[in-house]
């Protein structure tokens, strides 16, 4: 994972004796499907950012995404509005499901509301807001230089999911490619198009 504009988040707070902070995340209490996997993740996360903040003398409120069973996800604005509205004095922005760009949209919101924002996305975020992400590319890069130097010369990219991430992974792929002197020929991806970003985090809404 790659790290943008990082920090002492807990430094953040040095001057408040007690905060609440408040922790933004989709959590599917409710499944037991693909989204296990997403859920495990985010459950980690949360239990982690939960502990460290405790630690630092701060109280937590988690603010999910996810409603009852049924109804649809909150959008990310609406769920940022409900934390400031509830009197969250700082943020922890799990969004590693969500698109980047969706993300900084979302935390224009919270321009004029002074709160320290701290994210967790799938990609780079182009505002100034300590974040910490996955590097896809470098992802991608590292996976073709482990097959090349081991002798393959020919390498299959699997794409199933649509997602900035899928085709970040595969740029990452055709630099090592380019690297160790071999044509894009040598890289084939199935499907062989990548369709843009869509949003499969709620597979009630699909």
């Amino acid at each position: 994972m790659s790290e943008e504009n990082g920090g002492d988040f807990a430094e953040a707070h040095n001057s408040v004796e007690s905060a609440t902070i408040g922790i933004v995340a989709s959590n599917y209490l409710s499944h037991h499907d693909h989204l296990e996997l997403n859920n495990f993740w985010v459950r980690l996360l949360i239990q982690s950012l939960e502990q460290a903040f405790s630690e630092a003398g701060h109280a937590t409120r988690f603010f999910n995404r996810v409603p009852d069973a049924g109804a649809p996800i909150a959008t990310l604005p609406e769920i940022l509005s409900t934390a400031v509205a509830d009197g969250a004095d700082a943020l922890a922005v799990i969004a590693f499901a969500s698109d980047p760009r969706e993300v900084d949209d979302s935390l224009s919101l919270l321009d004029t509301s002074g709160l320290p924002v701290v994210c967790i996305t799938s990609g780079a975020l182009h505002r100034p807001t300590p974040h910490v992400f996955y590097d896809n590319y470098r992802v991608g890069y590292q996976a073709a230089q482990h097959l090349l130097e081991h002798g393959h010369r020919e390498i299959a990219y699997f794409a199933p999911f649509t997602g900035n991430w899928v085709a970040e992974r595969l740029q990452g792929i055709y630099m090592a490619a380019e690297h160790a002197g071999l044509p894009n020929s040598a890289i084939r991806c199935f499907p062989e198009t990548i369709h843009a970003w869509v949003q499969e985090e709620d597979p009630q809404a699909l």
